[in-house]
Order: structure tokens, then C-alpha cells, then sequence
């Protein structure tokens, strides 16, 4: 998934497009504080597990999984 210029989205693009789910983002552009600013999306689904399954199935070479939406309040998680 792509818009076509085959440099993929960005961060804001994929919010919006995949707002409240998981997306894997293989070859990320990187800005100068290691951010995530630009990606191509292999995959998304509502579920994580369905996101790491994919993650094995296609071995990408340099990739991120990224939520694309706010955490719910109390929720806290570990990196």
C-alpha cells in the first residue's frame, strides 16, 4: 500500500488512513530524533497479533509496528 509515488505515506497520512489500528511500516524515513516521518505500509489490522503474524510471514528487512491512535487513558506499555 502505497500513494502511488511508491515513497509510500507519512506519519499524519497513516493516521488518518488506518486511525484505531496497528499498521507495519517496512524501509521508515527517519528524522534527525529517530521519528518515524515517512513509511510504506505492508500491512494493518485491528489486532496486534494479526500485525506480528505478518511481520514473520514476510521477514521485511527494516520495518515498524505503530498503533495509529490515542492510548486509552490508564493504558501503559513497555518498549
Amino acid at each position: 500500500m502505497n500513494n502511488g509515488n511508491g515513497c509510500g505515506l507519512s506519519i499524519d497520512e497513516m493516521q488518518r488512513e488506518f486511525h484505531g489500528g496497528w499498521v507495519l511500516i517496512v524501509d521508515p524515513e527517519l528524522d534527525a530524533h529517530y521519528e518515524i516521518v515517512r513509511g510504506r505500509v505492508a500491512f494493518h489490522a485491528n489486532r496486534r497479533e494479526a500485525v506480528d503474524l505478518k511481520v514473520r510471514e514476510l521477514r521485511p528487512g527494516r520495518w515498524s509496528v505503530r498503533f495509529m491512535g490515542a492510548w486509552p487513558e490508564g493504558v501503559g506499555y513497555l518498549l
